[in-house]
């Protein structure tokens, strides 16, 4: 018995489990040298001692108390799984085994425990459990994403695709809703597109805020990556949309942004009940390749969509074009019909003089109507390329208005209709009158206005056309004036499914039983000069009972002393006498060089030819013309390269010298006024303007008596700007603009002192009107500056 004794206690103390016998005191009695590898503690430093007050936390006092009595009763408390701590203060789990030590008699005098410690077993089956777990949500998740890619790649429509993709983000997440926000076409505004709520009374679609209410450190956070909404900020951003930051479904808000090349172009919403769990990684992980996905989605979605406006656009271009050059086609034909025609009519034997008057009519109408489309073309082109800039002018506004009822009364009665013309003033202001003079493009004003009058008798069959004007102070300042224009028919009226239409280029309201001459630009024109004008063209009409046009136009009060040009010497009281003149045309088109001739001889001039720039000025050179037309355009040596060469020739410094061109943009003006050319005159020429220009230049050159009286004394030393300088303010004579004249010579006295003499002749001429004044002063001062500078045209330049 004593070997058996000893060779169990050999057990005990090598065994690798920790033995400990307890009495029923739970005194330790046995502690063998496992119990103290697990628990830190000598045999000796328990042996008696309650051990539960060293190796057990006192949170768990009673549940060993719990385990004592069940042992004392034999009624459990066999094997348990506790928490236990160790000497140096740590926390282990122990799987503990115990066995009840009773006498004879049955009752309990003690037990014994092996205790292993399963710390690392525990954890170990923890980490896999959670392992597992994990691998079962990133299944979920897999299945999830699997399902929403489908949805992306099988259905075509982008909102549907943004419904389905929100409604599965909430049941995956098992939250409370989702949402998607997008920056639309409004860049400042953004908008829920798509939503899914758990609550039907949360209905989101179509809210939308502006994106500079967002805190800017939110929305730079929100760049980079997904963000739980603090508090504050859900209680300034939840009602904008339309939520109750107090409701449960917003106890937690988390943003995913959706980016776009590196922008944030929106994101997606979610809010749950439950505030912790929008915490986890996972969650925030899970979204965020949602939205990777989903902006990649959404980027191909818009790149569709501009495509497709693209194709619609090309599409309508390709039918503009198309009808552009079918109303093109029609409008070139027509009147190149009677002009070929009537042409070939006249070469013909045998004609009477009735027949020959007539063909020249209807020669000279199809020209007039070729050049009027022409010049609508190139003003439109011009508008639409953002080309045309108005000038501001003082304009004596009764003589304008009488000089177009005038034109438009000649239109009128050539057809037998009654046109009248009123300027009517405000009846509730009747002493106020017409200003004398406003601030406005005269030439713009007036082509807006013949435009619509000319529609006006060309609509009219019989009837009556009206012209009237009302006028009142604006409320925008002093000095300002409302004028309202108005043009009334009896027409044919238009219909209500043209009125959309009719200011569109090309479209005119023609019916089957009607058609009538004219491109259709007019009112297209028209409503863009408005535009430019700051204002806009409106109308009423009906079917068969006529038509009203008007527009308003804000204009300002111009100055008193602006004088009238009624008494100007018109082109039909003056005769031009070319004889002793000598004139040198230079023009390729042999046409227009012949056409040239005939005119400058039936009034006298000598005139010489050249076909080219090179033979011109070799013929130059020899003739010393008085006058030299040059055309623009030419092979070999251009006309502003050959007249800037002849400008170099003393001899020839003082020569007017005229360009002519079909090419009439400001950039060929202004080439051929810094070669030295006197004028600018564009094609077609009109015959009488060619004339009295020409007489004009020619006499003014040579004579000083055809000045106005006021500038028959000037004073005697006047110094000239460079001739550079005065061909450019020549042009601006030309041209009629006064106002930029004005402006410049200003400027030129402002850096030069020497030149405020000469500057006070021109403006004393502009603010008189007098252009023949002005045209005389520049020739005359062109040809003595050519005689003082000499060839170096730099003073003042």
């Amino acid at each position: 018995m004593k070997g058996l004794n000893e060779r169990l206690r050999m057990h005990v103390r090598d065994t690798p489990l920790g033995y400990i016998e307890w009495d029923r005191n739970l005194q330790v009695r046995v502690w063998n040298g496992a119990a103290e590898r697990i628990f830190g503690y000598a045999e000796d430093e328990v042996r008696g001692r309650m051990v539960r007050e060293l190796i057990v936390p006192r949170r768990l006092w009673p549940m060993i108390d719990q385990l004592h009595h069940q042992l004392e009763q034999q009624s459990g408390g066999r094997r348990s799984t506790n928490v236990n701590c160790t000497r140096d203060g740590r926390e282990i789990i122990c799987e503990w085994y115990n066995t009840v030590f009773v006498d004879a008699g049955g009752t309990v005098t003690g037990w014994a425990s092996l205790v292993e410690d399963i710390t690392d077993r525990t954890r170990t089956e923890a980490a896999l459990a959670q392992a597992n777990h994990n691998l079962h949500a990133r299944v979920d998740e897999l299945i999830a994403l699997s399902r929403i890619t489908q949805t992306i790649v099988s259905e075509p429509s982008l909102t549907a695709i943004l419904a389905i993709v929100a409604e599965r983000i909430t049941s995956l997440l098992d939250v409370a809703a989702s949402a998607i926000v997008l920056q639309g076409q409004e860049p400042h505004l953004l908008r829920i597109v798509a939503q899914y709520s758990r609550n039907p009374a949360v209905n989101l679609i179509g809210t939308s805020v502006p994106r500079d209410v967002v805190p800017p450190a939110l929305l730079d956070a929100l760049t980079r990556r997904s963000i739980l909404l603090a508090q504050a900020d859900v209680v300034t951003l939840a009602p904008l949309f339309g939520l109750d930051p107090t409701a449960a479904y917003c106890s937690g808000v988390m943003l995913t942004p959706l980016l776009m090349h590196n922008t944030l172009q929106g994101c997606i919403v979610v809010t749950s009940d439950r505030a912790d769990e929008l915490h986890e990684p996972a969650v925030a992980r899970l979204v965020e390749t949602i939205a990777g996905q989903l902006s990649g989605v959404i980027e191909r979605a818009r790149l569709l969509e501009l495509a497709e406006l693209a194709r619609e656009a090309a599409e309508a271009a390709s039918r503009a074009k198309s009808h552009f050059l079918a109303s093109m086609s029609h409008e070139l034909r027509t009147p190149l019909h009677a002009i070929l025609g009537y042409t070939q009519l006249l070469q013909r034997n045998g004609f009477d003089a009735a027949l020959q008057s007539d063909a020249l009519r209807q020669i000279e109408q199809s020209g007039d109507h070729l050049l009027a489309l022409i010049t609508d073309l190139l003003d439109l082109a011009k508008i639409e390329a953002g080309t045309v800039l108005l000038t501001e002018d003082v304009v004596y506004l009764a003589a304008l208005l009488n000089d177009i009822a005038a034109s438009a009364r000649l239109q009128a009665q050539h057809k037998g209709l009654n046109f009248t013309f009123a300027i009517n003033p405000n009846p509730a202001a009747e002493f106020i009158e017409l200003p004398t003079t406003v601030l406005a493009d005269a030439r713009r004003l007036r082509q807006i206005l013949l435009n619509l009058l000319s529609n006006a008798i060309k609509f009219t069959d019989s009837g009556d056309v009206a012209l009237s004007v009302s006028f009142a102070p604006a409320p925008t300042g002093e000095g300002r004036w409302s004028l309202r224009f108005q043009i009334d028919d009896t027409g044919v009226g238009i219909a209500a499914d043209d009125l959309p239409r009719i200011t569109e280029p090309f479209q005119q309201a023609s019916t089957a039983e009607r058609r009538v001459d004219g491109a259709g630009l007019g009112l297209a024109i028209c409503v863009e000069l408005l535009r430019l004008m700051g204002s806009e063209l409106k109308m009423s009409s009906a079917h068969g009972h006529g038509s009203s046009f008007w527009f308003t136009l804000v204009l300002t009060e111009g100055p008193n002393e602006y004088t009238s040009t009624a008494g100007a010497t018109t082109l039909a009281s003056l005769r031009v006498n070319g004889t002793g003149r000598r004139v040198l045309i230079v023009d390729d088109d042999t046409i227009s060089r012949r056409l040239l001739k005939s005119i400058l001889e039936s009034s006298g001039f000598t005139v010489l030819e050249a076909s080219d720039g090179e033979e011109g000025l070799s013929l130059a050179q020899t003739a010393h013309p008085d006058l030299l037309i040059v055309d623009a355009l030419m092979p070999r040596l251009n006309g502003s390269e050959l007249i800037a060469s002849l400008r170099q020739q003393p001899a020839f410094r003082r020569t007017i010298m005229v360009t002519i061109s079909a090419n009439v943009t400001e950039a060929q003006q202004r080439e051929s006024s810094e070669a030295g050319s006197d004028l600018f005159l564009m094609k077609p020429l009109n015959i009488d303007h060619l004339l009295v220009t020409i007489d004009q230049l020619l006499s003014a050159s040579t004579d000083q008596s055809r000045w106005p009286a006021a500038h028959l004394a000037l004073p005697s030393a006047l110094v000239w700007p460079s001739l550079r300088e005065l061909a450019e303010l020549h042009n601006l004579v030309v041209v009629g603009d006064l106002r930029a004249l004005m402006q410049r010579t200003t400027e030129l006295a402002a850096a030069h002192a020497e030149l405020v003499p000469f500057a006070r002749e021109v403006q004393r001429s502009a603010e008189a009107f007098q252009l023949d004044a002005l045209h005389a002063l520049f020739t005359i001062a062109r040809r003595d500056a050519a005689k003082v500078y000499e060839v170096t045209d730099e003073h003042y330049g």
